[in-house]
C-alpha cells in the first residue's frame, strides 16, 4: 500500500507490464494522462487492448520485453479533445535477477515544455536575424556611400584627371563588393544538396 501511495504521488504516469505485455499496475497520474477512469480498464489486459498503445510506440515496448533494451526520452504527438498534445515517455525493462520479467512505462505531458521551447527557439532566430540584417545593412551602406560620394562630385570634378582615375578605379570595386555580398547571401539562403564522398 505504501509503494502504491508513493507511485500515486509522483508527477509522472507510471505503468508496469508483465512479460506477456499485460498491464499489472497504473498510478493515478497515468490514468489521468491517458484519460482512463478506473484501473479496471487497464489492469489484467494486454497493452494493445488499452489506450496505452496510442501513447507509447509498441516497438519500444517489444524491445524492452524481449531484448531488455530501454527506450528513453521518446515523444508521441496526439490529438486529444481537438487539441494537439505532446507526450514524453520512457520504457525500461523490469529485470528479475538476470531475466526480463516485464516493463515499466514512465509517461508525462510535455506539451507546455515543447511550446515554450518552440517560442524560445523562434525568439533566438528572430534575434539572430536582427543581428544579421544589421550587419548586412552596414556592409551594403559602406560601398553605397562611396559610390554616392563619387557620383555627387562628378559635376564639379569630372575635368580632373586624378578624380576620373579614382572614379573608374573605386566605383567598379565597390560594385563588385556589393555583388559579392549579395552572391554570398544568396548562397547562404539557397539550400545546398549534400555532397557525399567516400573516404
Amino acid at each position: 500500500r505504501l509503494k502504491e501511495q508513493i507511485l500515486d504521488s509522483v508527477f509522472h504516469g507510471v505503468i508496469t507490464l508483465e512479460k506477456d505485455s499485460v498491464v499489472n499496475f497504473a498510478n493515478k497520474q497515468a490514468l489521468r494522462l491517458i484519460q482512463t477512469f478506473g484501473k479496471a480498464v487497464l489492469i489484467g489486459k494486454a497493452v494493445r487492448e488499452t489506450p496505452i498503445h496510442e501513447f507509447v510506440n509498441v516497438a519500444h515496448l517489444n524491445r524492452a520485453l524481449t531484448d531488455g533494451h530501454a527506450s528513453i526520452d521518446q515523444e508521441k504527438n496526439l490529438i486529444i479533445a481537438e487539441e494537439e498534445k505532446v507526450f514524453g515517455y520512457s520504457v525500461y525493462p523490469l529485470m528479475y535477477v538476470d531475466q526480463v520479467g516485464g516493463a515499466i512505462i514512465s509517461i508525462r505531458d510535455i506539451t507546455k515544455e515543447k511550446r515554450l521551447q518552440s517560442a524560445l527557439l523562434h525568439r533566438d532566430k528572430m534575434q539572430s536575424l536582427g543581428q544579421l540584417v544589421a550587419g548586412i545593412a552596414h556592409e551594403i551602406r559602406n560601398p553605397l556611400t562611396s559610390i554616392k560620394t563619387f557620383l555627387d562630385l562628378i559635376p564639379t570634378k569630372m575635368d580632373n584627371k586624378t578624380f576620373r582615375e579614382k572614379l573608374f578605379q573605386h566605383v567598379p570595386q565597390e560594385m563588385d563588393r556589393l555583388n559579392k555580398l549579395i552572391s554570398d547571401l544568396l548562397e547562404y539562403a539557397r539550400p545546398r544538396k549534400a555532397f557525399k564522398e567516400e573516404f
